[in-house]
């Protein structure tokens, strides 16, 4: 069976998605190339949870995060801070921070809990969106590395905006507060881009 790398994932309303793509753009004036964020690819996204599962399951894989949904209401967020964190490389990989508000927490608990039995590794390139330059952290993290670094006690909510070595001239008011209904599962980018949505599923209490 064919394997497919999924990012269940928060995408930003439009507004605020223009302006982490605004700011996205001042990161790429003097870094070129780079992810370049828009409102159709390389998505901006909240992640949480990322894995390989097999492309058949995804059907049950909706299911089960359909009824999961009904658990929880629409969800208040706020992008709190930018951390910047230097790279092996040497560059700078901006990442604007979400406020850790528990109710988020829960949600990505329950999400890997109901994707446990789904999750696959063993995964090459071909599960990713473009089997273009796959690299090695890229292919750790659908491989397992997500769950043991990034998951539960260490889930660490974030919207990515850029990497580059020179730092923007202009940045971001913060805080920038939104709410949201709606988890998109999307296939997996080189970089951990959310690159082509699969479904969505909208939560909200019955």
């Amino acid at each position: 069976m064919a394997k497919i790398a999924i990012d269940v994932a928060i995408l930003p309303p439009a507004e605020v998605m223009d302006q982490v793509i605004m700011f996205n753009q001042e990161i790429l004036k003097h870094n070129q190339p780079g992810i370049v964020l828009g409102q159709e690819d390389y998505l901006p996204h909240i992640s949480l949870a990322i894995c390989c599962v097999e492309e058949d399951n995804l059907p049950q894989i909706k299911a089960r995060l359909e009824q999961l949904a009904q658990k929880f209401s629409h969800l208040a967020l706020e992008i709190s801070s930018l951390n910047i964190i230097v790279t092996m490389t040497g560059e700078n990989a901006y990442s604007l921070m979400i406020k850790h508000f528990p109710e988020l927490q829960e949600l990505h608990e329950q999400i890997m809990g109901q994707l446990s039995s789904f999750i696959v590794e063993g995964a090459t390139a071909e599960a990713l969106y473009s089997t273009v330059k796959a690299n090695h952290h890229t292919l750790a993290t659908i491989n397992g590395k997500y769950k043991v670094r990034e998951a539960f006690d260490k889930f660490n909510p974030h919207i990515t905006a850029g990497v580059g070595r020179i730092k923007p001239e202009e940045g971001l008011d913060f805080p920038i507060s939104f709410s949201t209904s709606t988890l998109n599962i999307c296939q997996l980018g080189n970089h951990c881009t959310c690159r082509r949505k699969l479904f969505s599923v909208i939560l909200g209490r019955k």
